[in-house]
């Protein structure tokens, strides 16, 4: 870690102090990535159109801390659990702390630095969550909400920067489509149910084969019939981390998806927005192993038991 930039500014005594570190880290680069494309697009409209995006993309990423949140509250985890929770951007530790404590579902939503809109759309499925005693209503309105608009934004970017957002924008919609189905399946839900939580679009995995999946018995069901999608290599690594960690095993697995779109990026035009997205979303990866590697290591963990928690790209 300390070949890393914010490397030398974490010392071993000042472990406690990382979230701090890393979130400033995150936060500094976002602020460089933008005023790098400001630099870069002389034309005031088009710069606007791809700041635009860059805020709304960053805004979406976000979410990622209040899915967390939400996600702790129905399970009713004790608040030292929020330690395992990777806080940045308005998302702070002490907010989470702030909204983990309510009284109400309706009450961290409400909170939240969600989109009006689609904040409206989360509380209105809030009784649907709360009878299932489970995030997917809101994991769902909140992917269906900024993945949709994120695809119709990235279509009106010139050519180079559509190239790398489209698979890395359409990943997230196939990764999330995919996660709510074997989520909800390993909740019992049934077919009717099921064909509620799919967002409003798809990418490479197609409708019907969502709904063939959704029609298997159980999670390794699902998991046989998305071998045949374009993602087999990952589906079939996801169906043993199954058996060994569960649904973990294949949230974890669907996440290098992403990482793998992302390096990708990387090897085509340089001079394009997707190779930013890119560098956020590995950055935001190697913090999140970061502190995986350094809160296993704080509990005792060995090196054996803390390499399978970590989220790299297969490449």
């Amino acid at each position: 870690m300390r070949r890393r930039p914010y490397g030398g500014r974490v010392k071993d005594e000042e472990l406690v102090e990382l979230d701090r570190i890393l979130d400033e880290e995150y936060a500094s680069i976002r602020q460089e990535l933008l005023a790098m494309t400001k630099r870069i697009m002389k034309h005031e409209k088009k710069c606007r159109k791809y700041v635009e995006f860059l805020d709304f993309y960053w805004n979406y990423r976000q979410q990622d801390v209040l899915k967390s949140i939400v996600n702790l509250y129905l399970s009713k985890a004790p608040a030292s659990a929020l330690s395992f929770v990777l806080c940045f951007g308005n998302y702070t530790r002490d907010y989470c702390e702030e909204l983990l404590a309510s009284r109400k579902l309706s009450e961290i939503l409400e909170k939240s630095f969600l989109d009006p809109e689609c904040k409206r759309k989360a509380m209105e499925v809030v009784p649907e969550a709360e009878k299932l005693k489970s995030a997917l209503p809101i994991f769902r309105v909140i992917d269906d909400f900024y993945l949709s608009r994120l695809m119709k934004k990235a279509e009106t970017l010139n050519y180079w920067s559509r190239k790398t957002l489209l698979p890395i924008c359409g990943s997230e919609v196939d990764i999330s489509n995919i996660l709510l189905v074997t989520r909800g399946k390993a909740l019992g839900l049934g077919y009717r149910e099921l064909i509620e939580l799919v967002l409003g679009i798809t990418y490479r995995v197609n409708l019907d084969t969502l709904r063939k999946a959704m029609g298997m018995p159980d999670v390794p069901g699902v998991l046989r019939v998305l071998e045949g999608s374009p993602y087999a290599p990952y589906v079939s690594r996801a169906l043993k981390a199954f058996a060994e960690y569960g649904p973990f095993g294949v949230e974890r697995e669907m996440k290098r998806i992403l990482l793998d779109e992302c390096v990708k990026a990387f090897f085509g035009y340089p001079f394009q927005l997707g190779i930013l997205v890119a560098y956020v979303n590995l950055l935001r990866a190697e913090l999140e192993n970061v502190r995986t590697i350094v809160i296993g290591k704080r509990i005792g963990i060995r090196k054996e038991g803390i390499l399978p928690l970590l989220i790299v790209p297969p490449l």
